[in-house]
């Protein structure tokens, strides 16, 4: 009894030990991404060249999904056994970041690989930014009382505020000291400030029956200084610029396709975008898109939020500075 005992334990140790070993033998392996190397490593936007390990017998397919915008770029492109592929650079956007996943299939059996990256901005959207920033974070401190717009506001002296005032005047063109070029870090307001006598910064300023400051911008000198280009108006200029996405595209694909840097323009208002992220809902599927902007409004110009749904509705079009920072908006989202 013994002897039958201990041969059927040995016998099911052998098949439990040989069940294991065929399992392993046959487990398939994830493909590993091995370019980009890291998870989150910034690059500068090319055509973007990835590569995955190999997995014994497989056919792979990838999916690149935009994360700033939760849109999908590319949805299971196939490309048979070969462990590399090329992300053309119409796919890619300055300052947005992608999910690459790549599958692999033998059989019925698939796993996966993925990796995050991110396109840098190019110094030149960076350059339109930091204008953004110098005119928003701009610190001045009256010593005398400054009417606002409609003199519905006082800015108070002695008080300090931060962002240069709304106001629709072209006095700071009278300032030849200080050119164009050099507004967005508001040196011509330091001008201004720092002789109010010569250039009457105190003085009571009407234009068109509209009391304002006598040194300002409007939100279109805004976005011109930050472009740093002639000024251009909502009512024209800017309206003409290079629009974003293609003409059959819904306002939110459209907008998907926006960098830091480019604009939203409608004929009454305009503003530079500085960031974009994704409003999802608790599936994790898209519903708007977030935009952190910089904007001259009243009573200064600030940071602040618009959302996709709100910009469709108000009937604003994205645009680029000029047409050698267009994109490629041939293709379609997936």
């Amino acid at each position: 009894m013994k002897k039958v005992k201990a041969f059927t334990f040995m016998l099911i140790m052998f098949v439990a030990l040989n069940f294991s070993n065929a399992n392993i033998a046959f487990a398939q392996t994830d493909p590993t991404i091995t370019s980009p190397a890291v998870d989150n490593g910034n690059f500068n936007r090319s055509n973007f060249y990835v590569t995955w390990s190999n997995v014994t017998g497989a056919s792979y397919k990838i999916s690149v999904r935009d994360t700033t915008t939760n849109m999908l770029v590319l949805n299971g492109v196939s490309t048979g056994t070969s462990t590399s592929y090329t992300i053309p650079i119409k796919y890619l956007y300055e300052g947005h970041s992608y999910r690459i996943a790549v599958s692999a299939t033998v059989g019925t059996t698939v796993t996966w690989g993925v990796r995050i990256f991110n396109i840098n901005l190019s110094s030149t959207r960076n350059s339109l930014i930091q204008r953004g920033n110098t005119m928003n974070n701009y610190s001045w401190v009256p010593s005398s009382n400054v009417r606002g717009w409609k003199n519905q506001y006082t800015y108070s002296a002695g008080s300090r505020y931060y962002g240069l005032p709304y106001s629709q005047t072209s006095y700071q063109s009278s300032i030849t000291s200080v050119p164009w070029s050099q507004w967005a870090n508001a040196s011509y307001f330091d001008v201004a400030i720092g002789n109010p006598s010569q250039y009457g910064f105190y003085s009571d300023y009407t234009s068109n029956g509209i009391i304002m400051p006598k040194y300002g911008n409007d939100c279109s000198a805004y976005v011109s200084i930050c472009w740093n280009i002639a000024r251009h108006t909502t009512t024209g200029d800017l309206t003409s610029h290079p629009k974003i996405g293609k003409s059959t595209e819904s306002s939110l694909k459209k907008y998907a396709r926006m960098s830091p840097g480019d604009a939203f323009v409608n004929n009454d208002h305009t503003f530079m975008v500085k960031s974009i992220s994704p409003v999802n809902d608790s599936s994790g599927n898209l519903v708007k898109l977030k935009f952190t902007c910089d904007e001259q409004t009243l009573y200064w110009c600030k940071e602040s939020n618009w959302y996709s749904d709100t910009c469709s509705s108000a009937g604003y079009a994205a645009i680029l500075k000029n047409s050698t920072l267009a994109q490629d908006y041939t293709w379609d989202w997936q």
